[in-house]
């Protein structure tokens, strides 16, 4: 039982088994060169355990080994370096390792921090790993996958400027602070069901696979300003504080059914959008909504969008737009449904911006025409030439002037004007017309000629029909 090992410089030509062996104090044996498999699988190290800027011409195996203390393997060159199910109640230092195989972290339990920053590795797999505190893949190189699904981190995921060839996979990873992968090449990354304690920040990140952030869950904000996206992002059930796109490239995002408690926002600068250009909101909640007219996509899904407010931090507040930008926003939204016309009139309206909400609401009513099948197309038709929706209702008054005219026409033409002494017609049409207004009590006792009665029994129905309309309109009831 070894009371501890200090070996500097040394050179091992043949295999070393420490297995299960336990060594009281330290194993230091640094700056060595080891030409064979090193193997100390369910060793106990009550004390540190210390590997630095050795090299390992074959496999280091340490799984299932227990150090009381920390592990140090920073600037070590390795073969392949076996973690499995091993405990180290300190930190473990892998800072500018090179292992050219495969690190293997599974089910390792890491009292304080992983150091990994500027190493450089074939391949990590850390599935189900706990490490106490942060871990620091700073500017660390990765030729193939870097897996760390289910991986239980209770402080930062730093992964800032990281360079990893194959996939990055996080699923189901728990993450007590932040996520930092800003500036980071990737290529698919999976964080399906992650749960981040903070912020997520991927800001001038480029990733040249796919992102599945689908049913995450960030306690603060999820930051991908500048970031390069070459395939579709599905984001879908994500629940954050904010999101921020703005000056992004991204090529389809989809957003079904997302909780985003804050800000959401496109612009400042705008997103720039390629391939698929489509961005799907349905059924997705959020707080702000912030876009220039041009930072949105040429599709979008917009079906149930829910939002609380128009505008955010940043210039580019939705609620300066003129009434045509918030049209041509919202049809991009396929397939048509009105209920994002009649969510955003809504919100319009409570600003204050009646005009715009008319428009609007006018916009989902014509869509509404253009879905339906006949009979009721005809209806809707009637309902946009006669009143405009209801959401046009100076239509009612271009009517009740064209069947004024239309009704002096018709009694001057037939010769009863002359007749019954009604000089151009204007005032009996009109007095014909309007069953609330009387100019002349004698209008309603002439007898006309039958085929000219029968017309003025129309035009007075219809007079009728216009009328009510203004009478709901000026009473509130048409809005």
């Amino acid at each position: 039982m070894p009371k501890g090992v200090y070996l500097q410089g040394a050179l091992f030509e043949d295999l070393i088994d420490l297995n299960f062996t336990r060594i009281d104090r330290v194993l230091f044996l640094e700056d060595s060169e080891f030409m064979k498999t090193v193997s100390l699988i369910a060793t106990t190290v009550d004390g540190d355990l210390s590997f630095e800027r050795s090299k390992f011409r074959e496999e280091l195996r340490l799984d299932r080994i227990v150090v009381s203390k920390s592990l140090y393997l920073g600037g070590g060159e390795f073969a392949a370096l076996d973690l499995t199910l091993a405990k180290v109640d300190g930190h473990v230092e892998m800072r500018e390792a090179e292992i050219a195989g495969t690190l293997k972290l599974e089910l390792t339990a890491i009292g304080a921090y992983l150091s990994m920053d500027e190493a450089h590795f074939g391949g990590v797999f850390a599935l189900g790993a706990r490490i106490g505190e942060h871990v620091d893949l700073t500017k660390a190189t990765i030729a193939d996958a870097l897996n760390l699904a289910t991986i239980k981190i209770g402080g930062n995921a730093d992964l800032n400027g990281a360079t990893v060839s194959g996939a990055l996979n996080m699923a189901s990873a728990t993450v007590g602070a932040n996520l930092v992968i800003n500036s980071a090449q990737l290529s698919s990354v999976d964080l399906r069901s992650t749960k981040i304690g903070g912020s997520v920040d991927m800001d001038s990140a480029k990733i040249v696979g796919g992102l599945n952030m689908q049913a995450a869950t960030i306690g603060a904000s999820l930051f991908a300003r500048g970031a390069e996206l070459t395939g579709p992002a599905d984001l879908g059930y994500l629940t954050t504080g904010e999101l921020w796109l703005s000056g992004s490239k991204l090529v389809s995002v989809d957003l079904t059914g997302a909780t985003i408690r804050g800000q959401f926002a496109l612009s400042q600068p705008k997103v720039s959008w390629s391939g698929d250009q489509k961005l799907i909101l349905r059924n997705a909640t959020a707080g702000f909504i912030q876009g220039s007219p041009d930072a949105w996509p040429n599709v979008l899904d917009l079906r149930g969008f829910q939002y609380q407010a128009l505008g955010g931090a940043g210039a580019d507040d939705m609620t300066n737009y003129f009434a045509i930008e918030y049209l041509n926003w919202l049809e991009r939204s396929k397939p048509f449904s009105p209920q994002p016309y009649e969510h955003l009139a809504q919100l319009l309206a409570k600003s204050g911006y009646g005009e715009q909400s008319r428009e609007v609401l006018f916009a989902a009513r014509e869509g509404e025409r253009k879905q339906a099948s006949w009979p009721t197309s005809s209806l809707k038709f009637l309902s946009l030439i006669l009143i405009g929706h209801t959401h046009r209702l100076h239509y009612i008054f271009i009517w009740i002037g064209l069947l004024v005219v239309a009704g002096a026409i018709v009694i001057h033409q037939s010769g009863e004007a002359q007749r019954l002494s009604l000089g151009t017609g204007i005032a009996f049409s009109f007095d014909r017309l309007i069953p609330l207004i009387k100019l002349e009590e004698g209008h309603y006792k002439v007898t006309l000629k039958p085929w000219v009665r029968n017309y003025f029994y129309v035009h007075q129905i219809m007079g009728y029909v216009l009328g009510s309309f203004v009478v709901a309109w000026v009473s509130g009831i048409l809005k």
